[in-house]
């Protein structure tokens, strides 16, 4: 399936190590989600809804056992398309974790800021772990916006963008973890 072609591509190539040890709000947004870092730390200047968007999913969050590789961990807005052309990726963002975890953080995207509904979800049903990988890559953008906008309108933008989307995934793990 073409939205796979790309992460298939990647699989064999190393992350960049420089990456892994960039001290960024991206990398930092990626560490907590992934419970690599401490959230609190991060979420320093965020008081409210978006700390406790982000406490809320972490607290849903179990462990998931998928292969970790090369990803561009976000499209959303870094794909060209020409007819008759191969898409084009740019502003690579490299970070090693599961294959499916960018078409998570494309999703939440839509969801968050493009207004999409949650049926779109269903065109991503059969991607392992996928509502684990929805909430990390929410935890992610959460995460990011905090430390991007800190002190700005921003942060409470994001959390008021972001809070029906929270409430869906929140739904989606309780309905799967009853099941």
């Amino acid at each position: 399936m073409e939205r796979r072609a790309l992460h298939a591509a990647l699989a064999a190539v190393p992350v960049p190590r420089w990456r892994v040890t960039q001290d960024i709000p991206w990398t930092v947004g990626d560490q907590v989600a992934w419970g690599e870092r401490d959230p609190e730390a991060a979420l320093g200047p965020a008081t409210g809804a978006i700390a406790g968007q982000v406490r809320a999913l972490l607290a849903a969050l179990r462990p998931v056992d998928l292969p970790e590789q090369l990803v561009h961990a976000d499209l959303t807005g870094n794909v060209l398309f020409a007819d008759g052309q191969p898409p084009a990726f740019i502003d690579f963002s490299p970070l090693c974790r599961p294959a499916g975890l960018p078409l998570a953080v494309v999703a939440v995207d839509a969801l968050q800021w493009q207004q999409a509904r949650p049926e779109a979800l269903d065109y991503l049903a059969d991607e392992p772990e996928f509502d684990q990988l929805l909430a990390r890559a929410l935890i992610y953008r959460l995460a990011t916006d905090v430390i991007l906008r800190a002190g700005t309108p921003g942060v409470g933008l994001a959390a008021r963008a972001a809070q029906p989307v929270t409430d869906l995934i929140l739904a989606r793990l309780a309905s799967a973890g009853a099941r």
